[in-house]
């Protein structure tokens, strides 16, 4: 959970979106994503997870399930890239 900045930068980037627009659909400051998307929150809280899968248009355990697979897709990435 506590990569979930970067899987929010991947959705991000598939949904063509900045900062600022996820920051104004999810009541979420830009700051506070910045600081999430780089690591820099060990476990962010569930209220302003669940306020950027609702801006994403995911209820949580969907939004979640998408950063598991995510992940999934990640290491499977990294695996094939190897040496």
């Amino acid at each position: 959970f506590s990569e979930i900045g970067a899987y929010i930068r991947q959705m991000r980037d598939l949904e063509s979106m900045d900062r600022a627009e996820l920051a104004e659909q999810s009541d979420v400051s830009v700051g506070y994503l910045n600081r999430l998307e780089n690591g820099h929150f060990g476990s962010p809280g569930m209220e302003n997870v669940q306020a950027i899968a609702r801006a994403f248009g995911y209820d949580l355990i969907e939004f979640l399930e998408l950063c598991i697979w995510l992940n999934e897709e990640m290491n499977d990435d990294a695996c094939d890239s190897g040496p």
